[in-house]
Formats: structure tokens, sequence, C-alpha cells
């Protein structure tokens, strides 16, 4: 019977090993989600690299071969090297520097990226920005870490002086990603043991304005929930953000045993007063311990019942004693 419970468990074991360890890491990320901006002040560490380039040269680029445009007319924009699969083509007033409440949402026009080539050409029908010119075309990916912008004149559209981010209102888009490092086979059982366990946290800024965003901050933290709070994440110190530009910075953070269940990632970036607040989450299922345990109890389950059943079988052949004969009687 015990060699039968060893069988099974070697077989469980090599199992969870194959699962675990070289299928793939028992963890998991949710999307990231961002919640509304909320007043605030800035008491953060961090740091930046030069933000990915815009129409100025370098990165994607949204070009137009007229300038002078009236509302409805069908333009032919040129737009090159990006690197996402669908943009947004939208039209926005005061120069976008407000976001999205210069920009004419409603009638943007989503584009597929062909993935045959870098430099490519769309037709676009010219609406009216819910805000006054300076007026431009704004190309931007999903997550708006490729946006490229190009200024033209709005036949008709009255013009005001640019107006930049007011109180409520921050030009600042912010999302986090955390995943398990890759560090190997080792690294994994490990973490499938609910061992220590190291993460790669991204964070991504977008300056949706098109004005140099300056003296912003942010904090990242980590918890078992959107309230808790087991360590903070230390990130170095973000300088000024280009029109349209993005930072991004990646840090590793070693979360110490045992590591199971669900957390919270929250990164919380602070700009004009205001702060806006991106979070994540990545569950592990410690796999491997699971199963190890439940072979040890089943191992010592089996332990047990072989004792008692010894323990029986003396306790029955003792009262189980010989009947004693008597000689006949002559």
């Amino acid at each position: 019977m015990l060699r039968r419970v060893i069988v099974v468990g070697a077989s469980l074991v090599v199992s969870a090993l194959v699962n675990a360890i070289v299928m793939a890491p028992a963890h998991a990320a949710d999307a990231p989600t961002t919640t509304a901006a909320t007043d605030s002040t800035p008491s953060t560490t961090a740091r930046v690299t030069p933000g990915k380039p815009t129409s100025n040269g370098g990165g994607p680029s949204v070009s137009l071969v007229v300038k002078e445009i009236a509302v409805g007319s069908t333009v032919s924009i040129r737009l090159s090297d990006f690197t996402a699969k669908v943009l947004t083509v939208t039209v926005c007033g005061n120069e976008g520097r407000r976001g999205s409440v210069d920009c004419n949402v409603p009638d943007a026009k989503t584009v597929e990226v062909p993935s045959d080539s870098k430099v490519f050409l769309a037709d676009f029908i010219v609406t009216k920005p819910p805000a006054p010119c300076p007026c431009i075309i704004q190309a931007a990916s999903d997550r708006f870490d490729e946006v490229a912008v190009a200024a033209f004149t709005l036949l008709g559209h009255p013009i005001a002086p640019v107006v930049d981010s007011g109180k409520g209102i921050i030009p600042l888009q912010v999302s986090i990603v955390a995943e398990p490092a890759d560090d190997g086979l080792w690294a994994r059982a490990r973490t499938s043991l609910a061992g220590a366990t190291w993460y790669d946290v991204t964070v991504i800024l977008q300056n949706t304005s098109a004005s140099v965003l300056q003296g912003a901050a942010i904090a990242v933290e980590v918890g078992r929930n959107t309230e808790d709070s087991i360590r903070d994440v230390a990130f170095p110190k973000i300088d000024d953000i280009g029109p349209r530009g993005t930072w991004r910075e990646t840090v590793r953070l070693r979360l110490s045993s045992p590591v199971y269940g669900t957390y919270v990632w929250r990164a919380t970036t602070t700009a004009f007063g205001l702060s806006t607040t991106a979070t994540t989450t990545t569950k592990n299922q410690p796999t491997l311990f699971v199963v190890l345990a439940g072979i040890f109890g089943l191992a010592v389950l089996t332990l047990v019942v072989r004792l008692t059943f010894h323990l029986v079988r003396r306790l029955l052949r003792r009262r189980k004693r010989p009947a004693i004969v008597s000689p006949p009687l002559t």
C-alpha cells in the first residue's frame, strides 16, 4: 500500500512540475484600470526616460497635404512608424491640451495599421471639435503609448487663445503592468511553492496635451486589496514629458514568501495638484505546494491507518488466546 502511495505521489509531482514550471508560471494578470482624477499633493519618488517621439520626427507621425480644411471635408492623412495594430484618429481644438475634452471623440475614426507597411494613407472626414482652434488631427493607439499630431487650419471655426488644463482636469494618463520575472525554471518552481517571487513592474505615463508636462510625481504600491499596502515600489524621478510624449519605466521588486492569492498593484501619478490612479492585479496559485502538501497528508494518513491496523490486529490476537484442553478422565 505504501509503495503505491509513493508511486502515485511521484507521478503527481512530475505532472505538477510540467504544468506549473515548464508550461507557464502560475500567475495571471488582469487588465489595468484607471480611476478618475482627484485632488492631491505630490509626495513620492520617480524617474524618466525620454518620451516617445511624436510627429516632430524619429517616431510615429501623422501629416497632411492640405493645411486649410473645411468642416465636413474628406482629407487623406499620412501615417507612419506606428507599431500598434489599430489607431484612433480624431480632431481636437485648443491644441488638445486638455485631453479628450478638446477632441471630437464621438466622430473619431478607427484605422487599422497594415502589417506590411510602415507608411500608409487613410481617408478621414474632418469634423468640428468641441473647443476653438488652434486645431490638430491626432492619431493614437488604444493605450495612448503611441501618439502623433498634425496642426491645420479649420476654415470657419473660431480661434481662441490656448487654455491649459484647469482644475479637475489632468492631461496625464497612467497605466501599470506587473508580471513575474522570467528567471528560469528554478524561479518558477519556487513561485509554484509559494516562495519569494520577483516581479517586473512597468508604469507608463502619457502626456495627452500639446505642451510640456513638468513636475509630475508617481507613487506605486502593492497590497492584498485596493485599501491594503504591503510594499512601496520605488521609481526614479520623472523629468519633463514632452507634448504627446510617453514616460515608461520598469523596476524589479521582490515579494517575500509566502506568495499566494491575489495582489493589487496601484500607480498614482500627480500633476497640477491633481492625481489619477491605475491598478492591475496578479494571482499566484502555488500548485506544486498544494500537490506536495496533499501527498504528504496522504502519506501521513496511510501511515496512521497502517499503524492503527497493526495495533488492532495485535490486540485481537492477545484476546484470542488458545483454549486449554483438559486430559481425558480414566
